[in-house]
Order: C-alpha cells, then sequence, then structure tokens
C-alpha cells in the first residue's frame, strides 16, 4: 500500500453534527412552561416556521412538548389555546380533547439512569391530604354589574377567559364605597371553579377584599415629638416658726 493509498483510507465522510434542541420556553415563555402547559394554537409550528426556525427543529421540539403526559392533561374541552405570546388562540373542542387522551407517545431517546419514581407518575391516593383549589383575580377598576335580590354578579376580562361571580350585595357596597374614598385601590376575587366552558370561567364561593393605600405626609412635613411625661417636682421644705412666752422677772 503506497501513500496515496493509505492517505485516502485514512479520509472519513464527515457526519453530519446533531441540531440543538429549540428552547421553546427560552424563545417563547408565555406560552410555552413545562411544569404548567397550556394548550397552543392549532398550527402553531407555521409560526414558527415564518419566524425562521429550521422546520425539522420545530416538528421536533413541538413533538417532544406536546406529547407528554402533562401537557396532552391540559388539553381539556373548553380550554383556551394560547399563541406564542400567550394571548388567547380559541378553545379546545370536545373531539381535539378526546384525541389527546390517545395522543402518540414522544420518540423513545437514549435511557435514562432510573432514579426513583419518573417526574409524571401519579402518586397513591393514600398520599393525598385534603385541598381546595382557588382561583385569584386582581383589578382595580369597578366593572359593570348586574344587580339581583340582595346579590352583584360581576364579570371581569382575563387573559384565560371571563370570569364571572356572584358576590353578596353589602360586599360590593363596601367595595364602591373604598373606591370612592380611595382613588388608589386594588380589589383581590378569590373563588373556587363552578365550571369553564367556551371561555367562561364561573366561580363558587368568591370571597373579595380590598387594599387602600396608607396616606403619607406631605414632604417637609414633620412629625411632632411625642410628648414627655412631666416628672413629679419634690416639695420644697419650709420653715415653721414658732412664738415662745417671754418667762417675766
Amino acid at each position: 500500500m503506497n501513500e496515496a493509498t493509505a492517505a485516502a483510507g485514512a479520509i472519513r465522510t464527515p457526519t453530519a453534527p446533531v441540531a440543538e434542541e429549540l428552547p421553546l420556553a427560552a424563545l417563547f415563555p408565555d406560552c410555552f412552561d413545562w411544569e404548567r402547559p397550556r394548550p397552543v394554537k392549532i398550527n402553531i409550528h407555521q409560526d414558527l416556521i415564518r419566524l425562521g426556525y429550521d422546520k425539522a427543529r420545530v416538528r421536533r421540539a413541538l413533538d417532544r412538548y406536546c406529547c407528554r403526559r402533562r401537557y396532552r392533561t391540559s388539553v381539556r374541552a373548553g380550554a383556551m389555546r394560547v399563541d406564542l405570546q400567550g394571548q388567547p388562540a380559541g378553545a379546545v373542542t370536545a373531539q381535539e380533547a378526546e384525541r389527546a387522551c390517545v395522543a402518540r407517545p414522544p420518540k423513545a431517546g437514549p435511557a435514562a439512569p432510573a432514579t426513583g419514581l419518573p417526574p409524571e407518575t401519579p402518586l397513591p391516593k393514600d398520599y393525598c391530604v385534603p385541598g381546595r383549589l382557588e382561583w385569584t383575580v386582581t383589578f382595580t377598576e369597578l366593572p359593570e354589574t348586574c344587580r339581583q335580590s340582595g346579590s352583584v354578579t360581576i364579570t371581569l376580562q382575563t387573559g384565560e377567559g371571563r370570569v364571572t361571580a356572584r358576590l353578596p350585595a353589602d360586599i360590593w357596597r363596601r367595595l364602591e364605597h373604598a373606591a370612592k374614598d380611595h382613588p388608589q385601590w386594588v380589589a383581590v376575587l378569590r373563588g373556587s371553579l363552578a365550571h369553564y366552558r367556551d371561555g367562561e370561567i364561573a366561580l363558587t364561593h368568591p370571597a373579595l377584599s380590598v387594599t387602600t393605600p396608607i396616606p403619607t405626609p406631605p414632604a417637609g412635613a414633620s412629625t411632632p415629638p411625642a410628648p414627655v411625661a412631666a416628672e413629679p417636682t419634690p416639695p420644697v421644705a419650709r420653715p415653721i416658726l414658732r412664738l415662745k412666752k417671754k418667762a417675766r422677772t
């Protein structure tokens, strides 16, 4: 074998580099969340490709994100879909929710070392303790109301849908008085989920709290010193004069 043949034998065809995983959550955090996923917009891969991302990388990243059990569990009928900016982009239909339940699992990758339970393995029922799931909505403007006998129904528009709650009339009057007396107020509405469908979120057992700012003294005003208790004055000793009768001689 001559030198030319040996050199030719040493030449190897370069292998194509493996494309890095497309960091969906880092690029679009308002849309993709690995811990608390929300249903994404239909054909969202086309939006990513139009932004210039490689088609193969987009499909591979979306396949890994959307085939996880945690994501498929979030695809429920009536749930709001979001676009890349986290804005509402339609609701999940009953057929889409049914297909998500039987969606194919992600492609098998290299086996990871077994360290306890997989992150998405449901815990036994014996591990559960009683709890209560509450929705919280914050608002700073008085919404329009629908008044019934002894109650007031309000509707608040959020990114996830329209939130509706029925409050006692006296609770609502307190909020109106607070809004009238304090221009800068913040109200917090909490309640359990009654139902969520077609972008309508109804709360049951709602509670309303209002926070008003603490007034601050005007600039340059000095705080008057606290009064100091005066110490008692000790009594002054006064000489006592006594008159004696003069003895007779």
